[in-house]
């Protein structure tokens, strides 16, 4: 039971909803306002069954009685078995007793795959309620239908809108990123020049200071080298003018 438990919240998870908490603990045995709950946000949410629920069935807490529980359960039943084109394998009568906790798992699940479809306007969710509706025994005149038909598609066409409009502003949203991405690399990039220039000409005013400096030394040991040259050569033309003198 917990691995279908995790599964469901894996597939409800997607959709965000405020309210109801995903807990482990009320999906492994749903009591059935913690399912209206469930089923009625996620409707408002993705437009999936909206127009199914009659007002008087629209408010968990003002179904008391276990005739109204299961007139929820089974619209949602019926829509669901019309949604797939086969009757799902399950009783509302169970759900309410909080038995075979697994299908019921195992219908929300497919309530949530079926909400992705029709939030990618995959489903014909007019056709679905008034497919459930009739299979339920709720009889519509015509205008009736029609409204809740335009009702439902109407919504469902500003559901797409809405999901048109963030997806662009998604990906807008990237453009922008990747541009200030290229714009931070491209500064990056004139930084590292710019340091690499500058490391060039330092290097350069360095061996050029080395070179000069180099050429300083080599000229002054030159001219100490000439100093000591001519100093040595006087000194040997007056011990020469010494011996001249003290040989006359």
């Amino acid at each position: 039971m917990e691995e279908i438990v995790q599964q469901t919240i894996a597939a409800l998870s997607p959709f965000n909803l405020a309210k109801p908490a995903l807990v482990p603990k009320l999906l492994s045995r749903p009591p059935f306002r913690y399912l209206h709950d469930l089923i009625s946000n996620l409707s408002a949410a993705t437009g999936l069954f909206q127009g199914l629920i009659p007002p008087e069935l629209s408010n968990a807490k003002q179904i008391k009685a276990k005739d109204g529980k299961l007139a929820f359960l089974n619209l949602v039943v019926a829509a669901v078995s019309a949604a797939n084109g086969a009757d799902f394998p399950i009783r509302s009568t169970k759900i309410v007793a909080g038995a075979e906790c697994d299908r019921t798992n195992a219908l929300l699940q497919e309530i949530a795959r079926l909400a992705t479809e029709c939030t990618q306007g995959r489903l014909d969710n007019a056709s679905i309620v008034a497919t459930a509706r009739r299979a339920c025994g709720i009889q519509e005149d015509d205008a009736a239908a029609t409204a809740a038909a335009d009702d439902a598609a109407a919504q469902q066409q500003q559901q797409q809108q809405q999901q048109q409009a963030e997806e662009e502003e998604r990906k807008r949203q990237q453009e922008d990123e990747e541009r200030q991405r290229q714009e931070q690399q491209q500064r990056a990039e004139h930084e590292r020049r710019k340091q690499q220039k500058e490391a060039k000409a330092a290097a350069r005013a360095k061996a050029q200071a080395d070179a000069e400096a180099e050429a300083e030394r080599q000229r002054q040991q030159q001219l100490q080298e000439q100093q000591q040259r001519e100093a040595a050569e006087a000194e040997a033309a007056r011990q020469r003018e010494a011996q001249a003198q003290a040989q006359a």
